[in-house]
């Protein structure tokens, strides 16, 4: 069912019990090994894995898992899964969108996808205005969101070009009309902004083509995301820091990367094309600390635990992945699953005891399948540096966060005189 949606809205959540499997109700089929822990004790961590449904892992609502089913190649659909139960209830059914990641509420109760708005309790959806920051066509946006999360389930629109242009008083990238420039008003205020062009003299702003992937660290005010260079055409890891006012480039030739639940850390997959291996490297904000965790042939997907003692990936070489985890110190690695030929669709759940992930099948769209691992791991702690901020740059994410709650309600109010 959907409906007009109604947008003064602070949105809710959804739970869900997991249940364990043992390990002796897999397939001989998938040559499942347990690797025992690195030599303090004779217990493994991988206590049990059993295959749950086809499709893929989008992530843990609670104790629901969101599973999406690809329809074919253009068309998708979300399903939220009770583990216990193994019943499934179809959430929304929409265009897919490629590299676009499905988006949970803190409270478990809302996801959101592209312009979905879907209430897990209430089984209801509402499509979102669109957004439409009037890029170039020259300019990519590919798997860039245009709502995100705030508190428990705040929607707030997160098109990073927008606050690029907004908050940096400059036009950065791509925001120009068919005529040329582009007047972006904003209702509460009556502030309207003649853009022009780039004035990049004013911030040294990478020369990229498209932006793939984007977060948004409210409490730090800054953007993380991965652009492509120009000349190169290369995948680089930046973040704009919009308190600095400035942009600063994490490292190059980069695939994907994982904010850390705290945002204190990145864990990113670098390619070495000379090594011909994919590195799977951790940055720390607060220090440029850097520390390689592992290489491999192919690192499809990474996945922090919830409170960031450990990260999940899917690793080996010529598509036939496997499931590790390791800290984030590298002190401990372990692999879970041995022959099990991951992609790169991997969740934790926020009891930190189970990861869910997806198995690629012989046919695209058809064979994909989802397992849970039970794991018998101890919660830990994670490098946290939210205490020691500049009293300026909590000023400027409050800040951040009206102008954010300003460009929705201007969003919200635009729509509403069209229809």
């Amino acid at each position: 069912m959907r409906e007009a949606y109604n947008l003064n809205i602070r949105l809710s959540a959804v739970a869900v019990g997991l249940a364990v499997v043992i390990l002796s109700g897999c397939s001989s089929s998938n040559k499942v090994t347990v690797i025992k822990g690195s030599g303090t004790s004779n217990n493994s961590l991988l206590v049990g894995l059993n295959e749950i449904s086809k499709g893929d892992v989008e992530g843990f609502a609670g104790e629901r898992l969101i599973i999406r089913e690809d329809k074919n190649s253009s068309e998708a659909e979300f399903y939220s899964m009770d583990i216990r139960t193994k019943e499934k209830k179809l959430v929304l059914s929409c265009a897919y969108k490629e590299n676009l990641k499905l988006s949970i509420s803190k409270d478990n109760k809302f996801v959101i996808y592209d312009k979905s708005l879907a209430d897990l309790e209430k089984n209801t959806v509402s499509t979102l205005p669109e957004v439409n920051p009037q890029i170039r066509r020259t300019f990519t946006l590919l798997g860039v969101p245009d709502y995100c999360f705030y508190g428990d389930h705040e929607v707030l629109v997160a098109n990073p070009l927008i606050y690029m242009n907004r908050y940096l008083g400059v036009k950065v990238y791509g925001m120009l009309g068919n005529s040329g420039d582009f007047s972006l008003k904003f209702k509460k205020t009556g502030d309207s902004i003649k853009q022009k062009e780039p004035d990049f003299g004013a911030i040294k702003a990478p020369d990229i083509k498209g932006i793939k992937d984007s977060v948004i660290d409210m409490e730090r005010c800054r953007f993380i995301f991965i652009g492509t260079s120009t000349e190169e055409n290369r995948d680089d890891l930046y973040i704009l820091d919009l308190f600095k006012k400035e942009f600063i480039q994490v490292d190059t030739d980069v695939s994907l990367f994982a904010l850390n639940p705290s945002g204190s850390g990145i864990a990113y997959v670098k390619n070495e094309t000379g090594e011909k291996v994919q590195k799977l490297i951790v940055s720390y904000m607060s220090s440029n600390e850097k520390k390689e965790l592992d290489s491999q042939k192919d690192i499809l997907g990474v996945s922090w635990s919830s409170d960031g003692a450990w990260i999940a990936y899917s690793g080996g070489e010529n598509g036939k992945n496997d499931m590790f985890i390791i800290k984030p110190d590298a002190e401990s690695k372990e692999q879970l699953t041995q022959g099990m030929n991951l992609d790169g669709s991997i969740a934790w759940a926020q009891s930190n005891d189970r990861i869910a992930f997806t198995t690629n099948g012989n046919e695209a769209y058809k064979d994909k399948r989802v397992y849970l691992a039970s794991l018998n791991i101890n919660s830990g702690s994670q490098k946290d540096d939210t205490q020691n901020f500049e009293a300026e740059r909590q000023n400027a994410a409050i800040q951040l966060l009206g102008l954010m709650r300003e460009v929705t309600q201007d969003v919200i109010e635009s729509s509403s005189k069209k229809t």
